[in-house]
C-alpha cells in the first residue's frame, strides 16, 4: 500500500532572485548615478539594447535552438550588450586619460559588467562559470583592441562608413588570435593538459570559429555606433573617448603618436 506523501514547504525569499537582476541593476546604476547621465537623452542607450534583443529573439526562433543553448548564448549576448551600453554611459569619464589607460578602463568596465551577467546565469563557482568568465575576457579584449586600432586608423578623418568598415576588418583580424587564446585557456581550465589540444582545433578556431565569433561581435556594434554618430549627446562621448575628428574636420599632420594619445 502506498504511503501518504507529505507536502514539502519551501520558503522563498525575495533576495534569492537578486543574482538574476544583477546585470540590469548595473545598467540602472550607470543611468542614475553619474551626473552626466541625468538627462533624458541618456535613455536613448536603451534603443540599441531593444534592437539587439529583438534580433536575438529572431535568431533564436529561426534556428530553433534548445532552451539550454538559448540560455547560454543569450547570457553571452545580454552581458556584452549591457556591458557595451554601460561603457557608452561612463565613457565621458575616460576622456582625461591617455590611450592605453582608456583602453584598460574600457576593458575593465565591460569585463566587470560581464561578471554580473555570469552571476545572473550561475551564482556557483565552477569550471563552467570560469569558462564563461574567460570567454568574456577574450571577447572584451577583441572588442577593445579592434576599437583601439580602428581609432588609430580613423583618427585624422572619421566618417561613420569608414569607421565601421575598418572596425569590421580589425574585429575579424583580432578575433582569430583571440579565439585561439580562448581555446588554450579553456583546455587549461577543463583539463590542465595543453598536449591534448589537436592541430585541427587550432585550425578550426582560426578559420571557422574566429570569423563567426568576430561577425557576431561586430554585429553587436552597429546599433550603438548609429546612436553615437547620429545623436549629439553620445557623439560627444564617442569623439571624446576615442579622440576622433569629424570627417569634415581638416586633417592635421600626423605626429606619430596616434595610439599613445
Amino acid at each position: 500500500m502506498a504511503q501518504p506523501v507529505e507536502a514539502t514547504t519551501y520558503h522563498w525569499k525575495w533576495y534569492y532572485s537578486v543574482p538574476g537582476f544583477a546585470l540590469w541593476l548595473v545598467l540602472i546604476l550607470a543611468l542614475v548615478l553619474p551626473k552626466a547621465n541625468r538627462d533624458l537623452r541618456a535613455l536613448l542607450i536603451l534603443a540599441p539594447l531593444v534592437l539587439v534583443n529583438l534580433a536575438w529573439l529572431s535568431v533564436e526562433r529561426i534556428t530553433g535552438m534548445s532552451s539550454s543553448s538559448a540560455t547560454q548564448f543569450g547570457t553571452v549576448l545580454q552581458s556584452m550588450a549591457v556591458g557595451t551600453a554601460v561603457l557608452w554611459l561612463v565613457a565621458g569619464y575616460f576622456t582625461g586619460f591617455r590611450g592605453l589607460i582608456r583602453c584598460l578602463l574600457a576593458f575593465g568596465t565591460v569585463v566587470l559588467v560581464a561578471a554580473c551577467g555570469i552571476l545572473s546565469y550561475s551564482a556557483r563557482l565552477s569550471n563552467e562559470t570560469a569558462l564563461f568568465m574567460v570567454f568574456f575576457v577574450f571577447l572584451t579584449a577583441i572588442f577593445v583592441t579592434a576599437l583601439a586600432v580602428t581609432r588609430a586608423v580613423c583618427r585624422r578623418r572619421c566618417g561613420p562608413r569608414r569607421f565601421m568598415l575598418w572596425l569590421a576588418l580589425w574585429t575579424l583580424v583580432t578575433g582569430m588570435p583571440g579565439t585561439v587564446g580562448f581555446v588554450i585557456s579553456g583546455h587549461m581550465i577543463l583539463s590542465s593538459d595543453l598536449s591534448m589540444i589537436r592541430l585541427s582545433e587550432f585550425l578550426l578556431a582560426i578559420f571557422l570559429v574566429g570569423p563567426i565569433l568576430s561577425l557576431g561581435l561586430y554585429l553587436l556594434n552597429p546599433p550603438f555606433m548609429v546612436l553615437g554618430f547620429a545623436n549629439p549627446f553620445f557623439r560627444e562621448r564617442l569623439e571624446g573617448c576615442l579622440r576622433l575628428k569629424p570627417a569634415a574636420a581638416t586633417a592635421e599632420p600626423s605626429t606619430g603618436d596616434d595610439i599613445a594619445e
